[in-house]
């Protein structure tokens, strides 16, 4: 399966969240933000590694905000910290996924351009 099939699956097998079983998280705490419409504009920061099984093939997966971030089969210790190593995109299928919805891009522009 190539890896855009991969990430589809993982998405669907998640509903969309990347979160998968067997879930460990770190603890920090935030705010939520809401636009004028009601939609959430901020994302849980925390990081939340898990796994999720396609194919008799098991995937982790570590979110943090509005990224996932499926680590290559064959890592079988990948975790949030990963994602601070300067090569970690040599240890991914797909590179780091955004999530974010359009709103919160337009959103989140707006907030550079006001700073």
């Amino acid at each position: 399966m190539d890896n855009e099939k991969i990430i589809e699956a993982i998405r669907n097998a998640t509903n969309g969240t990347f979160v998968g079983r067997g879930c460990v998280t770190t603890l920090m705490g935030w705010i939520d933000k809401y636009d004028d419409q009601g939609r959430i504009l901020t994302a849980d920061p925390n990081y939340k590694d898990s796994d999720v099984n396609i194919d008799d093939t098991t995937y982790r997966i570590t979110r943090t905000g509005w990224y996932a971030y499926v680590w290559n089969p064959k890592y079988k210790n990948a975790c949030y910290t990963w994602c601070w190593m300067p090569n970690r995109d040599e240890f991914l299928i797909g590179g780091k996924i955004d999530l974010r919805p359009d709103y919160v891009k337009e959103w989140q522009e707006k907030q550079k351009k006001e700073e």
